[in-house]
C-alpha cells in the first residue's frame, strides 16, 4: 500500500525515521551530518544555506561515487523492490551511509541532489510526482544537496551547526558568516598536541581548571559525534579531543593517560611562576594522583608545604626527611591567623587538605602546637581570656534569640521526652529549642518550659528514652531541677 502523501513506502519512511532518531539527537541535527559528509569527500570550502523552508549544502570535494549514487536511487525509488529499498535504507545506517541517511531525516516535501565526481556527473531530482535523474547539474565541482520541507526549525539548526562544526578547520560559512576554526578545547590550565597512532587519527588533550573527571570527546573531521564522562583514569583528571571512531578501549586509555603524564610533569615545573589560582589548582590535582595511586613522584617536583612565618617551602622528599630526624610540628592555615610559641622548630603551615594526605594518606605524624590568643606575651593571653568571659557573661545576661522547633523537626525520642514533661507539669507547655544557655528554662508567668536541644543533659535524655521509653521518668528530675 502506498502513501501518496509520502515520498517514500509507508514501510521505509518508518524505518528511514526510525534509524534517523537513533542516531542524530535532536530532528535539527542533520544539516550536521550533511557538513561531515562534505568532510569525508575532501571538501575544503563549504557553504551551508538554512532558510524556512530550505537547507541547502555545498563543497568543493571530490563528489559522490557509484555506491552512493546506488543506494539513493534505491530508496528515492518508489517503483523499486519494497525489500531491495528496506536493505538501502539499512546501507544508510552505518557510518559511511549517516550524510547520506542525513538527506531523508527530515522527511523532505521535495529533494535535489546534483553532483560531478572523477567518472562524470549527475542529478537528482525526487517529489511526490516521482524521481528524475539527469547526466548533467547546474555545478561545477563538488556536490551540492538541496531539501525543501515545510514546518521546520531554522534557527535550531543554526544553533545546532554552529556548536557542533565550531572547531571544523576548514572554509565553512553559514548564510554567508564564517564559522569554525575555535580550539577543540577550551577552560584548560594547559594544552598539548596528540599525534596520529593507527587508527586513533591525533586531537588535542588539556588539564581542566576545575573539576574532578575526565571528558572524552570523539570527533569524526573534528566534529563531535560521541562524548563520555569517565572517573580519573590511573590518578589524572583530563580533557582528550580526538580524532577516532572505533571504541574505547584500554590501549586507548593508556596512550592518553602517557600524555596525561607529561602535562602534569609539566605543570609542576611551571608551579612556581604561576598564579595563585593555578597553584590551587595544580596542588589539588596532585593531592588526588597521590591518594589514588599511591605515588609520590610529582609531589617530589615542587615545593607545596609552606613553613610558617617564613618564604621557605617543601616538598614531599624534604618533609619525610624531617619526620624522621625529629617530631615533625604543624599550624593550621586560616584567614584569621593566630600566634604561635614556635622557638627555633621548622613548623609547616598547612591547609586541611595538605594535613589530611600527610597524616591520613601518607601516615606521617605531626603534632599540631596550640595558639596563644591574640598577642606572644602573657598580658595578651589574660585580655584573649578577659574577651571570652566579658563575652558570656553579655549572653547570660542578655540571653539570645530562641529558635521554637517545630514538632516536625523532632525525633520519636526528642517528641517521647516532651510529652513526659508535660505529664510531669501538668498544666505547662514544653518546647524545645536551638540556642545558648541553661539547658532548661521556667516561665513560670506564662507557663512555658524551654529545653536546649543540643545540651549534654538533654542529649543523654533523649538517647535513654530511645533505648528504653520508661528512662524518661530517670531524666525529667534533672532537667527541671
Amino acid at each position: 500500500m502506498n502513501n501518496i502523501n509520502s515520498l517514500f513506502s509507508i514501510d521505509v519512511d518508518a524505518h528511514l525515521k526510525k534509524a534517523a532518531s537513533h542516531t542524530f539527537g535532536s530532528a535539527a541535527h542533520y544539516p550536521v551530518e550533511l557538513v561531515r559528509g562534505a568532510l569525508r569527500r575532501g571538501a575544503t570550502e563549504i557553504e551551508v544555506e538554512l532558510s524556512g523552508n530550505r537547507v541547502r549544502v555545498t563543497d568543493n570535494g571530490c563528489g559522490l561515487d557509484d555506491r552512493a549514487l546506488d543506494m539513493i536511487s534505491c530508496v528515492m525509488d518508489e517503483r523499486g523492490n519494497i525489500e531491495e529499498k528496506e536493505g538501502g535504507a539499512e546501507k544508510l545506517e552505518d557510518r559511511e551511509g549517516l550524510s547520506l541517511l542525513a538527506i531523508f531525516a527530515s522527511n523532505p516535501d521535495e529533494i535535489i541532489i546534483e553532483n560531478i565526481w572523477s567518472e562524470g556527473e549527475w542529478m537528482l531530482h525526487k517529489q511526490r510526482g516521482g524521481m528524475q535523474r539527469w547526466n548533467r547539474c547546474g555545478i561545477k565541482k563538488g556536490t551540492r544537496i538541496t531539501l525543501l520541507k515545510r514546518g521546520r526549525d531554522p534557527e535550531l539548526e543554526k544553533q545546532i551547526l554552529e556548536a557542533y562544526c565550531s572547531s571544523v578547520p576548514r572554509e565553512l560559512r553559514l548564510n554567508g558568516k564564517r564559522i569554525g576554526h575555535q580550539r577543540l578545547l577550551r577552560g584548560q590550565m594547559a594544552v598539548i598536541k596528540l599525534p596520529a597512532m593507527g587508527e586513533f587519527l591525533g586531537g588535542q588533550m588539556g588539564v581542566p581548571v576545575g573539576g574532578g573527571l575526565c571528558h572524552l570527546r570523539f570527533l569524526d573531521r573534528a566534529i563531535p559525534w560521541h562524548h563520555m564522562t569517565v572517573p580519573p583514569q590511573n590518578g589524572f583528571v583530563f580533557d582528550a579531543a580526538i580524532e577516532y571512531t572505533g571504541e574505547l578501549n584500554t590501549d586507548l586509555i593508556k596512550q592518553l593517560c602517557l600524555f596525561a603524564a607529561r602535562l602534569y610533569d609539566w605543570l609542576c615545573t611551571e608551579f612556581e611562576s604561576t598564579s595563585l589560582e593555578n597553584k590551587k589548582r595544580i596542588e589539588e590535582l596532585m593531592f588526588l594522583h597521590c591518594r589514588l595511586t599511591g605515588e609520590e613522584t610529582f609531589l617530589n617536583r615542587f615545593s607545596v608545604f609552606k613553613v610558617y612565618n617564613s618564604n621557605e617551602s617543601f616538598n614531599l622528599v624534604q618533609i619525610r626527611q624531617k619526620s624522621r630526624d625529629g617530631v615533625l610540628y604543624g599550624v593550621p592555615a586560616k584567614k584569621e591567623r593566630s600566634r604561635y610559641h614556635t622557638g627555633s622548630k621548622h613548623v609547616l603551615y598547612l591547609t586541611r587538605e595538605q594535613a589530611d594526605l600527610l597524616i591520613n594518606h601518607l601516615n606521617i605524624p605531626i603534632v599540631f602546637l596550640d595558639p596563644i590568643g591574640g598577642s606572644s606575651n602573657g598580658f595578651g593571653v589574660f585580655i584573649y581570656k578577659m574577651k571570652k568571659k566579658i563575652k558570656r557573661m553579655f549572653l547570660k545576661c542578655l540571653g539570645e534569640p530562641k529558635k521554637v522547633l517545630d514538632p516536625g523537626e523532632l525525633s520519636k525520642p526528642e517528641q517521647m521526652l516532651i510529652m513526659g514533661l508535660i505529664r510531669h507539669k501538668v498544666g505547662y507547655r514544653v518546647f524545645m529549642i536551638e540556642s545558648k544557655g541553661p539547658f532548661a528554662s521556667i516561665e513560670g508567668k506564662n507557663k512555658r518550659i524551654y529545653i536546649r536541644r543540643n545540651h549534654g543533659v538533654v542529649r543523654k535524655g533523649v538517647e535513654g528514652v530511645e533505648e528504653d521509653p520508661r528512662n524518661v521518668e530517670i531524666f525529667i528530675p534533672l532537667i527541671l531541677t
